[in-house]
This record gives C-alpha cells, sequence and structure tokens, in this order.
C-alpha cells in the first residue's frame, strides 16, 4: 500500500476542558476517515486490476479455449440437472412454451445456487466492486468533511481551514447526498434552498457513473458534481488535517506521527 500522508501531533492540544474531549474526538475520527479512505483506495484499485486482468485473458482465448469453456459450463448443467432432478435443457424442447420457461428457471436457480456453493462470483459483482469501493471512499471522505466543519464549528481559527477544504473540494457533498438520498435522485427528485423535495427540470440523469477515478452524479440542485477517488485526493486530506492540527493551540514538546506501523516483520 502507497502511503499518501503522515500526520503529526503535538503532545496535547490547550483547550478548555469544555472542549478538549469534542476536538480530540473530532480530529481522531478524521484521522480514522483517512485510513479508511486508504484503505477504499486499494481495494478499488485491486477491484479495478482484476477485470482490466479478465477482459485481457478474455480477449487472448482462443477459439478452441471458449468453445472447451463452454462445453464445461454445458456439462456442469447436465450435472446440475441429474442431481436436482430437474429437466437439462436439451429435454426441454418439447415442452409447451410456459412450461419450458418454468423448466428454464428451475435449472438457471439451480445452477446458480451450485455456482454460489462453489465459491464462484457472480459477474456482476466483480463488475460492481469498483462502485462499492468508491462509495466507501467516498463515505470516508464526507464523514472526515462532517467532522472538520463540526471542528470550525467549534473552534474558530478552524474555519478558514474547512472553507478552503469546501471550496477546493465543492463537489463531494453534491455527489454523497446523492449516494445518500439515491431513492430521491431514482424518482427524478431534488432539494429547493428549503430542503424540501422538488422535481429535477434536466435533460439526463447521472448517479453514481465512474468516468475513469472521477465519480459523478447529479446534485440536490440537478447539477453534475464529481469527486476523485485517487491517492492525490488523501494527500490533500492528510493536508488539510495537518493544517487544522497545527491550527489549534498546543502544549508539549513532544511530537507523534500517525499512521503507526507495528514491530517490523522478519525475514
Amino acid at each position: 500500500m502507497t502511503l499518501s500522508y503522515v500526520t503529526v501531533y503535538p503532545a496535547s492540544f490547550d483547550l478548555p476542558d469544555e472542549q478538549w474531549q469534542s476536538v480530540n474526538l473530532l480530529v481522531k475520527y478524521m484521522q480514522d476517515g483517512l485510513a479508511d479512505m486508504a484503505i477504499a483506495l486499494k481495494c478499488y484499485q485491486q477491484a479495478r486490476e482484476s477485470i482490466a486482468h479478465d477482459r485481457d485473458r478474455d480477449v487472448a482465448r482462443s477459439k478452441e479455449e471458449a468453445l472447451a469453456q463452454g462445453q464445461r459450463q454445458s456439462d456442469f448443467e447436465r450435472e446440475v440437472a441429474a442431481k436436482h432432478g430437474i429437466l437439462r435443457r436439451d429435454e426441454m424442447d418439447a415442452l409447451e412454451r410456459d412450461e419450458r420457461r418454468k423448466a428454464a428457471v428451475a435449472l438457471d436457480i439451480a445452477v446458480v445456487q451450485e455456482r454460489a456453493a462453489l465459491g464462484h462470483v457472480p459477474i456482476e459483482f466483480i463488475h460492481r466492486a469498483p462502485h462499492a469501493h468508491a462509495l466507501s471512499f467516498l463515505g470516508a471522505a464526507d464523514r472526515f468533511r462532517k467532522c472538520l466543519k463540526a471542528l470550525a464549528a467549534l473552534r474558530a481559527e478552524i474555519k478558514p481551514v474547512y472553507d478552503a477544504f469546501a471550496t477546493e473540494f465543492r463537489g463531494l457533498k453534491g455527489v454523497r447526498d446523492s449516494a445518500q438520498h439515491i431513492d430521491d435522485r431514482a424518482q427524478w427528485l431534488g432539494r429547493d434552498n428549503r430542503g424540501r423535495k422538488k422535481p429535477l427540470d434536466i435533460g439526463a440523469l447521472s448517479l453514481e457513473n465512474l468516468d475513469g477515478d472521477e465519480l459523478i452524479s447529479t446534485d440536490e440542485r440537478g447539477k453534475l458534481a464529481s469527486f476523485s477517488v485517487s491517492s492525490d485526493v488523501i494527500r490533500r486530506f492528510g493536508e488539510i488535517l495537518q493544517a487544522a492540527i497545527d491550527a489549534l493551540p498546543a502544549r508539549g514538546g513532544r511530537r507523534t506521527v500517525r499512521p503507526m506501523f507495528g514491530p517490523f516483520p522478519w525475514r
């Protein structure tokens, strides 16, 4: 895993007693958000690499290999039909149309269940994996945003840090809001300035689309919003967390570096 941020902490923050715990918890959850983003990014990259590898392998497969694969699938279906006592596909031709459909569905269900029992992963799960990890990245980033916003409300010196963050990552809230309210967007509903639902008067709707590494959605105002799933974003979030920490009053000379590693692995 490539680490694109390192955070340096003072020995302690010099804060009033009534703020000390809240500030420390908000900073902690921002740090946790960075870790969650890094984990999600690694999973996202691995999922995309796996899809690309499978695509290259399929392109390179010879006609003979493709035919052999089709034969293995047919043989597996026949084994499943025999195991479950249902008709094979070649035995369905004599049936009436409705009965043939029912028999085909019964066989398809049995095949899916048997393949799942063998540990095979559905292809739609494989192709959905980058989106799932991108949404995890987005959720962790939005938690970071919310904690930074709450910190700015507690401490005036953090407000410039949050304002700069909100300007630089203006698309984050819109993409995350559409992910949280996907039921509204699917019905072409947004919100007005008072937070009330209203129809979106737009010609096209974009929801959770990945364009390269950009996650793009139509926001509640009907505008396109985007957020990048990348190590550059994590690096900038790390710099923003450091700016927030440095802006807080501190005491003590000891410095602590995060993230921390365990014991060095033995060879």
